[in-house]
C-alpha cells in the first residue's frame, strides 16, 4: 500500500507541476518534482534543476541540416559595468537562420535578480543576450530561452529550448 501511495504522490506533485507550467504560473526552468525522504513532493529551485538547455534542428532540401547550439557562459564580475555580476547567453548555428528570439536571466542564491529584455536577430548565424544585477556575494546561475524559425522549405519550421548553466560561486570585491 506504501508504494501505492508514494507513486500517486508523485504522480499528483508531477501532474501539479505540468499544470503550473502550462498555465503559465511557473517557468519550466524554474520547475521540477522531487521526492524527498518523507516521501512528500516539493518543488526544486534552480540549485537543484539539472535543466540543461538543448540544441535543435532541422532538416532542409537535399538532405541540409542546421544545428543551433545555446550556451549559458558562467556568471561573473563584469569588465564593463564594475560593481555588477554579468551572464551572458547565446546560440549559434551552423547555417543562416530567418530568426531567433533569446532571452536570460540571473539568479543568486535560487531567486531570479535579473530579467533580460527578449532579443530579436533576423538573418544570422547567431544571438547573444545579458542579464546583470548589483554584485553580491551568492551562488548565482544563468538560464536562457531561445527559439528559432528556420528558412523556408526547413522541417520543422521552428524550435526552441531553455536551461540553466552551471552554479558558480562569486565574492564581490
Amino acid at each position: 500500500m506504501k508504494n501505492l501511495f508514494t507513486s500517486t504522490s508523485r504522480a499528483a506533485g508531477t501532474l501539479a507541476v505540468i499544470v503550473l507550467v502550462a498555465s503559465g504560473i511557473a517557468p519550466a526552468a524554474e520547475a521540477s518534482v522531487s521526492t524527498a525522504s518523507s516521501g512528500a513532493i516539493a518543488a526544486a529551485g534552480p540549485d537543484e534543476v539539472e535543466n540543461r538547455p538543448s540544441p535543435v534542428s532541422a532538416r532542409g532540401p537535399r538532405d541540409a541540416l542546421i544545428t543551433c547550439t545555446p550556451k549559458v557562459h558562467h556568471p561573473h564580475n563584469s569588465g564593463h559595468v564594475p560593481g555588477t555580476i554579468n551572464v551572458v547567453v547565446e546560440v549559434r548555428c551552423t547555417a543562416q537562420v530567418a530568426r531567433i528570439r533569446i532571452w536570460a536571466r540571473l539568479y543568486r542564491d535560487r531567486t531570479r535578480v535579473s530579467v533580460s529584455d527578449e532579443r530579436n536577430v533576423h538573418n544570422t548565424w547567431g544571438a547573444r543576450n545579458n542579464a546583470a544585477t548589483d554584485c553580491r556575494d551568492g551562488k548565482y546561475k544563468g538560464w536562457i530561452r531561445y527559439a528559432v524559425d528556420f528558412p523556408l522549405r526547413f522541417r520543422p519550421g521552428s524550435g526552441e529550448s531553455n536551461g540553466m548553466g552551471r552554479l558558480v560561486r562569486i565574492v564581490c570585491p
